[in-house]
């Protein structure tokens, strides 16, 4: 979708710059024929070059401008899950309501920077909406499995973390392959 979309773009600015040429040739020809000297051929084409500059520079900046924010984005998006998979693991030594509520707390803090990203990209990338969407209702198993007899709790524990794990790295690795 994204590289139909920049096709699309490209021939856009194709076409206005040929466009701009073509009006430029009649301007220029219409100033011809109507006696114009070298002053105004110089400022017609200053004039020119002025605004096709402008043009170009401001969308160089908005597309640098996109690029540094990906990447701040995907930089923060990573060290927030390594913390997220490090809780995760300490979840299977000892989970308690305080571990339950800083999960929480990341799982929301990870969802905004998800946002960003997405924001950034103007895609959403799909392991991180799996991540938002399941993660959370996990989280709620966790508490629930606190409730359950001692041998039950372990195993699931134990599944529902690696669950968790699971898509934080998935989430990684998708980003480190863009």
């Amino acid at each position: 979708m994204a590289g139909k979309l920049n096709s699309i773009a490209l021939g856009a600015g194709g076409g206005i710059v040929s466009g701009a040429g073509v009006l430029s040739c009649y301007f220029v020809a219409r100033a011809n024929a109507n006696g114009a000297n070298g002053g105004d051929w110089l400022s017609f084409a200053g004039v020119f070059l002025g605004v096709v500059a402008t043009i170009v520079g401001t969308l160089l900046i908005e597309t640098i401008r996109e690029q540094i924010n990906h990447r701040r984005a995907a930089a923060d998006l990573d060290v927030a899950l390594s913390i997220w998979v490090r809780t995760a693991e300490g979840a299977r030594a000892a989970l308690g309501r305080d571990v339950l509520g800083d999960m929480r707390q990341q799982v929301a803090y990870i969802s905004a920077i998800s946002a960003d990203l997405s924001r950034s990209k103007r895609a959403a990338v799909f392991g991180m909406h799996n991540f938002n969407f399941h993660v959370p209702v996990m989280v709620e198993r966790l508490e629930e499995a606190m409730t359950m007899l001692a041998d039950n709790q372990n195993t699931f524990i134990l599944h529902i973390t690696a669950d968790m794990i699971s898509y934080a790295e998935t989430v990684r690795t998708v980003l480190k392959s863009h």
